[in-house]
């Protein structure tokens, strides 16, 4: 009996231990199903300040890293397309043309959640944070400093586009 009291008395302690264990694990913020910011994004010009002719964006999961694809259009007749992969941890990306041409351009990509990131572009000092709406259905890319755009002693929120989730 003596015996039986033991062995329930240590499974129940395990079975605590491990449930308290488990319940302390922090979830992963990798996982697909809270990438809300993850998907293909279309310029709405209408409600954007100072937009390009045209820009899609998409983020796609590649193992535990994201590609981030860029296709954008001005009225001169300018086109840009390229792409970063990124851990979105704050690390080094190279950003590449779409004809697999490396660009004079690394990205730090850092996540500050599952449904916000902020972009911090190099050399060129720019910084882009990209937030999703509630819904899901709206993603904004606002730009918050510049040396490009902006002198440096005016930064601040220079450009602001907001992009319709594509179904």
């Amino acid at each position: 009996m003596e015996r039986l009291n033991l062995q329930t008395s240590v499974f129940a302690f395990l079975t605590v231990l491990c449930v308290s264990v488990l319940g302390q694990q922090k979830p992963t913020t990798g996982d697909a199903a809270t990438d809300a910011f993850a998907g293909k994004w279309k310029l709405n010009v209408e409600k954007s300040s100072m937009p390009p002719e045209r820009e899609t964006i998409t983020i796609q999961r590649q193992g535990s890293n994201y590609r981030i694809d860029c296709d954008i259009a001005y009225g001169n007749g300018t086109e840009l397309n390229f792409w970063a992969v990124t851990d979105m941890n704050g690390t080094a990306s190279k950003v590449t043309q779409a004809n697999g041409k490396s660009m004079n351009e690394e990205w730090r990509v850092t996540r500050e959640g599952a449904d916000a990131f902020v972009v911090d572009s190099r050399p060129f000092h720019t910084v882009v944070r990209y937030k999703v709406s509630p819904d899901g259905q709206t993603l904004t890319k606002r730009e918050v400093s510049s040396d490009i755009v902006v002198a440096p002693k005016k930064k601040g929120a220079v450009q602001v586009l907001v992009f319709d989730k594509v179904q």
